[in-house]
């Protein structure tokens, strides 16, 4: 205990004095206040300013009593609040106040007086207050609380906490005071453990070394219970603790705490305000809230966001349950650990149930009730109800009771909306993650707003995925199929995937990111009998199955749904089946089901006004069929019949690639005179078309539909003389073309070149995109290094991404198609560009090699537009090896070779590596020029990150010019134009500014 300090006027006048200056302020007398000394951590010493800062705190609180007390007074005491403020806080002159309160300075004076006495009586009575508690206290156990750590945590768990280690770690790392830590997961994930684990780690205590604060909450909270059991740890009067409101009393906590060091958990918070009210204690504090609502989290966490906990991988689960159980005891009975393991989707609470059950009925020697509960684990609407019985303390957060999954998920479900119900209900229809849904297909399949999908999300039921797409988890997903008892989502299911097969019939990037999801809902579909929606998306599918090697899938598709094409009226719908039908059959070389097939097919179009238009298409699969088989003739027959309907219905837009097939059928038996005589190709139209396909066919083997090659042509037009925009719509234009006509030939070539351009720009993303859907259709280019194209700026597009790993591989894969295939074309193109990512790594022995390979590649096999690439990265390469003569000789080739090409681009390329190997040199003012012409090309093309990398190389350049206001300023526009197009070299750039410049990029 200090010495007694009475608060008179003088020393309270001396106080407000040094209001302003907090050291001055705690040397003060009053400083020595039990009331002040009381905010002292126990053990401690606190600074002169520290304890400035508690008697400000206690003046604060002082005066506002005081100005509550005389506010309604109709007297002079009213002013008293006014006069204090305006002459200490506020510093005003005792003139200036008196004119304030309009009264003469002697009268001023006394007032000053008065209030400086009554405030004293304020504090006084305060004073006497304290020192009486604490008296009392001294008997009780409040000192016990003053000199031994709180530890209010529910007991540690007795089951093994497995897979949280490193997790763990990572959160006592960032225990950092004043922070705030946010736990957010689904129910069952083990966020209480994580933080009783948290509280009972002996670094965790050593750092708090005042205790540990526990506020379990849960969906109907008792804050003033949680704030009285804190207050009585704390020393906070009884009389306090007893009658003060939540606020009074979280304010009262607050105090006490001071600057004690005590770690704050405030488990499974369910409102934002609930535990905000328990946010308390000073700097040397931190908390750890729980939760499973996304809102709380996000509103309660730093600016880092909260920290999502995950469900474990399969290994840490089969690493849990072996804790119980092990694998012996299950062989005999068929089950293993990695089923059971699976059966819980990771989530912790299913496992430690699962486990403690296995356990107990393991001990108790009677092996029917060991395979009863094996078999209740097999079916989710009893697994999910097995329960163990808990107390408050028994680690899981403050619940009694019987502890299940079940319990757990309806908990939350309890407080949904009506619609969130419904929907949550209905999405039990869906697989279960890893597998995600489109927002558009929850909303359809459940018939509900988006808003209900939000709440769900809101309340941590569903999970959100880039790209506006959910999952559910395992449990999650089995809670809802229990409570599923409206068919009518099925059903919803299967039209919704059948409506999206049909919508993206072309579209195979979109199907693919389907996929899981469509092939389930047709396996729903063929079990409840929904034919209808099968027969739809049998017909959508079938090309895009084809594709993917996937024709017994397809065949088998088709063939289920025959008998209901044969029981419709629509015979359209009949030839349309069986020609997918014969072409699915004659894909998975099963010749005599695909001749008796399109023989059916030919017949119904031929004979029916309503089919003919699909004569052709079924003649030429007839065709087809007859070649494969070795009928020459018939095939030949095949072809005229198909060419002679495609005359008659119009569809001329079939016939260069009928005669491209009869060019090689006839090349291949030798009698070249047969279609030059057809009948069909006397019209003027099928002369031209017949010109065009001999001119292609003298340059390659295949050929583009006519249509697309305009396109095509056009596009590649367009951008290699510079007009990137309209080079892209033209070549997205001939990718659209071709899809929609089904021709593999022309998209796989119109998305080659694309992928350059996308590449070009920076939009990684779309280059992706275009190697993606292109390359299964690898096969089919015309112009093989179509696939170099894909291949190596799926690769780049990877690499500038920061996915180093997959872009060598990329490479590596394209090399080998290249080789197997004989294709010299593709082989220079990924040389070419591939040695772009060995010297990014650093290795430029090896990218030299690489490029010099590329380059006698390109020469051999004619390929130019490749060359300019190849030539500037061997200067390149060359210079960082110091072999700076045949550097240059390479740096002249690629210019020389890009003027010869008249590409903007491969120019762009070249002038920017040249400049980029000058620098490297030492020959500044060379280099300046070089990548300027560089800049200037690539801005007028709109190459982003060719600019990018030249403003960076010109910063390199005005820093060695001693132009340090030059090199920032470029260094600057190179970030901003990385980071736009996200490319990972805008780090390299913000470490390069930093480290030369000491300073940082202007834009993150």
């Amino acid at each position: 205990m200090h010495s007694t300090v009475v608060v008179n006027r003088r020393n309270l006048r001396s106080a407000l004095e040094a209001w302003h200056v907090v050291s001055e302020l705690g040397e003060s007398e009053l400083a020595g206040l039990e009331m002040v000394r009381d905010k002292v951590q126990h053990g401690s010493s606190a600074t002169s300013a520290q304890l400035g800062l508690f008697l400000q705190s206690e003046l604060e609180m002082a005066l506002q009593e005081l100005q509550q007390t005389y506010q309604l007074a109709s007297g002079e005491e009213r002013t008293y609040y006014t006069l204090l403020i305006e002459r200490y806080l506020a510093r005003r002159s005792a003139t200036a106040v008196a004119g304030l309160i309009n009264v003469e300075r002697t009268e001023y004076y006394r007032r000053l007086n008065a209030a400086l006495d009554a405030l004293a009586s304020i504090l006084n009575a305060k004073e006497l207050r304290l020192r009486s508690a604490q008296a009392k206290a001294s008997e009780s156990s409040t000192v016990l609380a003053e000199t031994r750590p709180i530890f209010q945590v529910p007991l540690p768990m007795k089951d093994r906490l497995v897979g949280r280690d490193h997790l763990l770690d990572i959160l006592k790392q960032g225990l950092t005071i004043g922070r705030k830590t946010v736990l957010l997961g689904i129910p069952g994930v083990g966020k209480t453990s994580i933080a009783i684990a948290l509280a009972y780690d002996p670094d965790v205590q050593r750092h708090y070394s005042d205790g540990v604060l526990w506020a379990n909450l849960g969906i109907t909270p008792d804050p003033l219970s949680t704030l009285k059991l804190w207050g009585r740890e704390l020393g906070v009067p009884m009389d306090v603790i007893s009658s003060a409101p939540p606020d009074v009393l979280a304010r009262r906590v607050h105090e006490r705490i001071g600057l004690k060091s005590l770690l704050i958990i405030i488990d499974d918070a369910w409102d934002i305000d609930t535990a905000m009210l328990l946010r308390v204690g000073g700097i040397n504090c931190h908390h750890v809230i729980t939760t499973r609502l996304l809102d709380v989290a996000v509103a309660l966490a730093d600016e880092d966001g909260p920290f999502r906990v995950e469900e474990l991988t399969l290994d840490e689960s089969i690493t849990l349950l072996s804790s119980y159980v092990d694998e012996g005891s299950l062989s005999g009975f068929g089950i293993s650990l990695e089923s059971l393991a699976k059966a819980s989707g990771g989530l912790p609470l299913a496992l430690l149930l699962t486990g403690r059950l296995l356990s107990q009925a393991m001990h108790s020697g009677m092996e029917r009730r060991f395979q009863s509960l094996l078999q209740a684990l097999q079916d989710p609407s009893e697994r999910l109800r097995l329960s163990v019985p808990v107390g408050p303390n028994d680690g899981i957060g403050g619940t009694s009771g019987q502890l299940s999954v079940f319990a757990q998920i309806a908990a939350t479900e309890q407080v949904l909306s009506e619609e969130a119900k419904r929907a949550l209900t209905d999405l039990g229809v869906f697989l279960p993650k890893p597998h995600s849904f489109s927002a558009e297909a929850a909303q359809t399949v459940c018939d509900c707003s988006i808003e209900a999908i939000d709440e769900l999300v809101a309340f941590g039921l569903l999970e959100t995925k880039p790209g506006d797409r959910f999952m559910l988890h395992q449990s999650i997903s089995e809670f809802a199929r229990l409570r599923l008892s409206d068919q009518t989502a099925w059903r919803r299911m299967a039209k919704w995937y059948a409506d999206y097969s049909e919508a993206n019939e072309a579209n195979y990037i979109a199907l693919d990111a389907e996929w899981d999801n469509i092939q389930y809902a047709l396996n729903i579909a063929q079990d409840r009998g929904y034919m209808s929606e099968v027969l739809r998306a049998s017909h959508a599918l079938t090309p895009f199955l084809l594709s993917r090697n996937m024709s017994e899938r397809a065949y088998s598709l088709l063939s289920e749904t025959l008998p209901l094409c044969r029981q419709s009226e629509s015979l359209t719908l009949l030839a349309q089946h069986m020609v997918l039908l014969a072409r699915t059959a004659l894909h998975a070389k099963e010749l005599d089901k695909a001749a008796q097939t399109v023989q059916e097919a030919v017949s119904i179009c031929s004979q029916n006004k309503e089919a003919e238009h699909l004569l052709p298409i079924a003649c030429e699969i007839a065709a087809m069929v007859a070649s494969t088989m070795g009928n020459v003739e018939e095939a030949l027959q095949r072809y005229g019949q198909a060419l002679e309907s495609a005359q008659e219905t119009r569809q001329v837009y079939l016939i260069p690639r009928m005669l491209v097939n009869m060019e090689r059928l006839e090349i291949g038996d030798g009698n070249r005179q047969q279609i030059t005589a057809t009948a069909v190709l006397q019209p003027p139209v099928w002369q031209k078309a017949f010109s065009k396909v001999q001119t292609w066919l003298r340059i390659q083997p295949k050929l583009l539909s006519s249509s697309a090659l305009r396109l095509w042509v056009k596009g590649v037009r367009l951008a290699v003389t510079g007009e990137t925009a309209g080079g892209i719509a033209a070549l997205r234009q001939a990718a659209d073309e071709a899809r929609g006509t089904g021709d593999g030939e022309a998209l796989i070539t119109a998305l080659g070149f694309c992928s350059l351009l996308y590449v070009g720009t920076g939009d990684y993303v779309s280059a992706e995109r275009c190697a993606v859907e292109g390359l299964p259709l690898k096969e089919f280019a015309i112009f093989p290094r179509s696939v170099g194209f894909l291949y190596s700026m799926y690769a780049l597009a990877q690499l500038y991404r920061g996915v180093v790993d997959k872009a060598n591989a990329l490479i590596h894969e394209g090399l080998s198609y290249a080789k197997a295939i004989g294709s010299i074309e593709s082989e220079s193109w990924l040389k070419g560009m591939g040695s772009v990512i060995w010297l990014a790594e650093g290795d430029a022995n090896t990218a030299y090699q690489i490029a010099f390979e590329g380059v006698a590649l390109s020469q051999r096999s004619g390929v130019i537009d490749v060359l300019p690439y190849s030539t500037a990265m061997c200067g390149l390469a060359l210079t960082h090896l110091h072999n700076y003569d045949k550097a240059w000789q390479y740096f002249k080739e690629s210019v020389t070779d890009v003027s010869a090409f008249n590409d903007v681009w491969a120019r762009t390329f070249g002038w920017i590596c040249y400049g980029e190997g000058l620098l490297l040199a030492g020959n500044i003012n060379a280099a300046r020029e070089s990548l300027q012409q560089g800049l200037d090309l690539a801005e007028r093309i709109g190459a982003t990150p060719h600019a990018a990398r030249a403003q960076m190389a010109l910063a390199k350049v005005a820093l060695a010019a001693g132009d340090h206001g030059a090199a920032q300023q470029y260094a600057n526009q190179s970030h901003q134009n990385f980071v736009r197009v996200g490319d990972i070299r805008a780090r390299e750039v913000s470490w390069w500014t930093k480290d030369q410049l000491g300073s940082i990029t202007g834009d993150k």
